[in-house]
């Protein structure tokens, strides 16, 4: 696993950017909200809106050891005058990964890291999915 605060490792960017789509296929309900399509150029505007804001961005990443990409991640956000709460934004595993407790992991990697830093309690804004909870 590999996390960082901020901008994605260049050597990662690219893959970070594929396992980031892999939330398209996320449920949605009967919302008519579509997630984006995700390239290094998306992630570093991404990236740049989130500091131009003062938005502490982390990540979690779930690297393949063999072949050094990102196969799955999460992230989370605090924002500027809400320092004690944590926006759980995107959980998501590239389908192949699935099935092996990778979101599950990430997401308790993330929760540890938080909470060495800080006392923080944690909002979970998304839906949890079957996956997320089995």
């Amino acid at each position: 696993m590999e996390r960082w605060t901020g901008a994605a490792p260049d050597t990662l960017v690219g893959s970070y950017a594929r396992a980031r789509g892999a939330i398209h296929d996320a449920p949605i309900g009967d919302s008519s909200y579509r997630h984006p399509h995700w390239s290094v150029p998306r992630v570093r505007q991404a990236e740049h809106d989130a500091r131009r804001r003062g938005v502490e961005h982390r990540t979690v990443a779930v690297v393949h050891e063999a072949s050094d990409t990102v196969v799955g991640l999460t992230e989370l956000e605090i924002f500027p005058g809400m320092p004690d709460t944590a926006v759980q934004q995107d959980t998501a595993v590239l389908p192949r990964h699935r099935g092996r407790g990778l979101g599950r992991t990430a997401k308790a990697a993330m929760m540890r890291w938080l909470l060495a830093e800080r006392r923080t309690s944690a909002w979970w804004s998304r839906t949890w999915t079957r996956a997320t909870i089995t």
